[in-house]
């Protein structure tokens, strides 16, 4: 992966470096990332699969143009539309979530609602965590599609911003774990659709 490359090179260049780690860190990930996306573009992908692909972890590079690939296949997808509608709302309230990495704790679910989702969620999960490692994004984002129902239940009948604040907490770690399935992919809150 492009990151690991670029730490072995400043650990080469120790000695001759005149600014600082992180920020030559920084400056060349993103003229690569830059690149990347101008050569996308010029092979007439679509510049929102391209941002959606880029916004994720996207190191490894011929990784992440399969899934720019997948992800324009899939646009094609019945419920495209409406998945990417659904993970915007999981992002737009996530804003400003700082996830502590715990997982959500099902004792403090009070609604049928939060537990379908969690059900969906870690139902969908090892379907999409095989996919992704085999390279088929195609069927990822088919088994992501299957919960997007249960999302949008989930938002229709459940107050997020409880009073509660460790129900509350609760239920911004639920929709975190949520981004979590998809993000690796792609942050399908940039899809255009």
């Amino acid at each position: 992966p492009l990151d690991q490359l670029i730490d072995k090179a400043l650990d080469l260049l120790e000695q001759k470096r005149t600014r600082e780690r992180a920020e030559i860190r920084s400056l060349v990930i993103e003229f690569f990332k830059d690149r990347l996306k101008n050569q996308l573009l010029g092979n007439n992908l679509s510049f929102d699969s391209i941002d959606a692909v880029l916004s994720a972890p996207w190191h490894d590079i011929v990784d992440a143009v399969k899934r720019v690939h997948a992800l324009e296949s899939f646009k094609s997808h019945s419920t495209c539309a409406s998945l990417a509608s659904a993970f915007k709302r999981v992002s737009n309230i996530l804003k400003g979530f700082e996830p502590d990495g715990s997982a959500p704790d099902q004792v403090l679910f009070t609604e049928q609602h939060e537990k379908a989702l969690f059900s969906a969620m870690t139902g969908a999960a090892p379907l999409i965590d095989s996919a992704c490692a085999s390279g088929n994004y195609t069927a990822a984002l088919e088994a992501l599609a299957s919960i997007r129902e249960t999302i949008d239940c989930f938002f229709d009948k459940v107050m997020v911003m409880a009073e509660d604040p460790s129900v509350r907490q609760n239920r911004l770690k639920l929709l975190d774990s949520v981004r979590s399935l998809y993000f690796r992919m792609a942050d399908l809150s940039k899809l255009v659709i």
